[in-house]
């Protein structure tokens, strides 16, 4: 196979596009945790609205186990994918 048929060029551009991504779901996060505080502090912090900023920090945990798992999964997965194109890419 020449290289031409081999673009190894594109599962590095995934990679990063994947990382990019993971970065944009913590600054997200961040973003929802800021404007349930802000919030919090305009009510003055009673209980109604400690309980649901408690209910959304634990479903933020929950997210951030799930896609860390998943996201590093998929890098791997990837790493491995472009480690053997690449050895096929040399031995061609």
């Amino acid at each position: 196979m020449s290289n031409n048929f081999m673009d190894t060029d594109a599962v590095r551009s995934l990679i990063t596009a994947v990382r990019e991504y993971q970065e944009a779901i913590y600054t997200q996060k961040q973003f929802l945790l800021n404007a349930a505080n802000v919030c919090d502090q305009a009510m003055g912090s009673d209980p109604i609205s400690r309980k649901k900023i408690t209910k959304l920090e634990e479903a933020l945990a929950v997210l951030d186990w799930a896609t860390d798992r998943i996201i590093e999964d998929g890098l791997t997965i990837l790493a491995n994918d472009l480690k053997d194109l690449e050895t096929i890419v040399e031995e061609a």
